[in-house]
């Protein structure tokens, strides 16, 4: 039989994320392996790049990323921007700081749902107010526009003299259509809104790429085929995105229960640099789990109390109480992130979970923290609660009831034993 030490540092292991980081990680290194892929195509000229390279990014500030919304439906089409080293831009849409990314169709899971990109544009194309699924003539312009084709404008550079300008024009420029209907010329096309983009140096730099895709479902995990959720912060954008992916991250496992890698999109700010994405344990707060949940449901019930003031806290001391249900009250330690994930579904959002700064043995420098309420929110905020369940967990003599206490920093797998598992 293990003894308690062995049980408390193998469960605090895996609290920490450290055997635990490989699908955020490998996510994100096949994302940046496709941001310096500059096929022209994916292996013959009826298949655009955009299929196979690159990654398809979509910024929203909706938790519930991934439902379309009602102009979606009724217009058929939703938005999305194409990232590569060539195809390249330095903020998002409307300045957003989150939003996630789609599996590329040529590499998109055998179990998931396809999709159909319709049309490019080599910036924004104003197409909310364009017709046919946003890739027509946009119907605040006089002048008639249609597909670029159609308008013999089939290169980069007819693009370019065409819709040359110091300033990013919207409603004025046309779409490269890449539907499967054009076969041979689908490919060329897509290259050509990339090289049009390039052509237009600082000024198109300064704005994102448009696609336009044929809208899809509402089944998650299957359709949309979501590869990430990510967040971006200074300079990229005004302020840090973490939390709302980290909201978007809970609503994922919520609607799909699957833990879905929250990463950081890193965009250029000049010309000279790419763009790349990144990957941090901490960020996380639905954690990757080894093994299929061992119950339908783990928590009987769960609720916030008061427990005390101490004598270095200058604010009252608030613990998550949870009990589990009968199915939960047997798993083994390699249930840990299975169970955390349902607690922090719950709960994560609740003001109690968040509303803790770091406190220390100063009790007037911590009644003006929580006075202020102006402390960043602690990055142990997740690991610490992780590590307090992981110890219960790996006691001989399991508590009716688990406590967990937000407050508390992470500490050593030595000091939650002898704290009784809250340090």
């Amino acid at each position: 039989m293990k003894t308690l030490a062995t049980l408390l540092a193998l469960t605090t292991v895996l609290a920490s994320g450290t055997t635990l980081a490989g699908p955020g990680e490998d996510t994100v290194n096949a994302m940046n392996v496709r941001l310096t892929d500059q096929r022209v195509n994916c292996g013959a000229l009826s298949m655009p790049a955009v299929l196979c390279t690159g990654v398809i990014v979509r910024a929203t500030d909706d938790p519930r990323f991934w439902v379309p919304q009602e102009k979606n439906i009724k217009s058929g089409a939703i938005s999305a921007s194409y990232l590569r080293n060539d195809a390249k831009f330095k903020t998002l849409v409307f300045g957003r700081n989150r939003g996630f990314t789609l599996l590329p169709v040529l590499l998109n899971r055998p179990n998931n749902q396809t999709y159909e990109v319709l049309c490019a544009f080599p910036n924004d194309g104003g197409t909310d107010n364009r017709n046919d699924r946003g890739c027509g003539d946009h119907v605040q312009n006089p002048e008639v526009q249609d597909y670029c084709d159609v308008l013999g404008i089939m290169t980069g550079e007819d693009w370019y003299r065409r819709f040359r300008s110091d300033k990013v024009l919207y409603s004025e420029i046309c779409a490269f259509d890449i539907r499967d209907r054009r076969n041979a010329h689908a490919g060329p096309a897509f290259m050509a809104s990339i090289n049009a983009r390039n052509l237009g140096g600082e000024t198109l730099f300064a704005v994102q790429n448009e696609l336009r895709i044929a809208t899809w479902g509402n089944n998650p995990p299957f359709d949309p085929p979501v590869e990430s959720v990510f967040y971006t912060a200074p300079p990229v954008s005004d302020t840090s995105g973490l939390e709302g992916a980290r909201a978007g991250q809970i609503e994922w496992w919520l609607a799909a229960r699957q833990y879905l890698p929250l990463v950081k999109l890193n965009l250029p700010q000049t010309m000279a640099a790419n763009p790349h994405f990144g990957f941090d344990t901490v960020d996380q707060v639905i954690q990757p789990v080894s093994e299929p949940d061992r119950c339908p449901g783990f928590i009987k019930s769960s609720a916030w109390k008061t427990e005390r003031k101490g004598a270095y806290f200058a604010t009252q001391l608030d613990s998550l109480q949870v009990e589990l249900n009968d199915c939960a009250k047997t798993i083994p330690p390699s249930q840990l992130n299975n169970l955390f994930n349902e607690i922090a579904a719950r709960h994560y959002r609740d003001e109690k979970w968040g509303d803790h700064p770091v406190l220390t043995t100063d009790a007037t420098q911590n009644a003006a923290l929580v006075q202020a309420k102006n402390y960043p929110r602690p990055a142990h905020i997740v690991s610490g609660m992780r590590a307090q369940l992981a110890c219960q967990l790996a006691l001989p003599a399991r508590p009716a009831i688990i406590t967990l206490e937000p407050k508390r920093p992470e500490g050593t797998t030595e000091a939650l034993k002898n704290m009784n598992c809250n340090l």
